[in-house]
């Protein structure tokens, strides 16, 4: 009966293994850290108004951020940015927050939030809500163009973005 066992231990443990490997070079979606824009729903209307969460994914020591955001102003109209509560703590941290600059069509240049207690915030949240009326239907992704993170005492933090892709009908 040992041999028995050890025949079928040895497939077990080396399935195992597999799945171990597996899980720790290709992790999910819902694990990987960085900046993304998530829209409220992937699909709007022409004329419908349609708001972006500018989102903060499993970040450390994050004292302010500076973002370029890219869009394509034949489908989208930018019409306002408001700031999140990552930095602010739910608003129990006073922060800088600055409206982008629109320089030229589909770029909004240096939206800016910054924390003004001297520390940083770590975790996952909504940095600022973008807000788009779509002019035209079709196809578009909405992208962070340029981006500096810095933590507390201004040394840049290197992640990832993401971007967001909204269709117009």
């Amino acid at each position: 009966m040992e041999i028995g066992y050890r025949k079928l231990a040895v497939p077990g443990v080396l399935i195992l293994a597999a799945i171990l490997v597996l899980v720790l070079l290709y992790p999910g979606k819902s694990m990987q850290s960085g900046l993304g824009i998530v829209p409220s729903d992937s699909s709007a209307s022409v004329g419908q108004e349609v708001t972006l969460s500018l989102q903060a994914n499993d970040l450390s020591n994050v004292g302010g951020v500076q973002i370029t955001i890219e869009y394509d102003p034949t489908i989208l109209s930018f019409v306002s940015a408001t700031e999140g509560t990552y930095l602010s703590a739910n608003g129990k941290i006073q922060t800088l927050f600055v409206q982008p600059t629109q320089t030229q069509q589909g770029i909004l240049q240096n939206l800016l939030v910054v924390r003004l207690d001297g520390t940083g915030t770590s975790g996952s949240g909504e940095l600022a809500q973008l807000t788009f009326t779509p002019i035209a239907k079709g196809s578009t992704s909405i992208t962070i163009k340029e981006f500096t993170i810095s933590d507390h005492l201004g040394n840049k933090i290197t992640t990832t973005t993401a971007a967001a892709q909204l269709n117009i009908q």
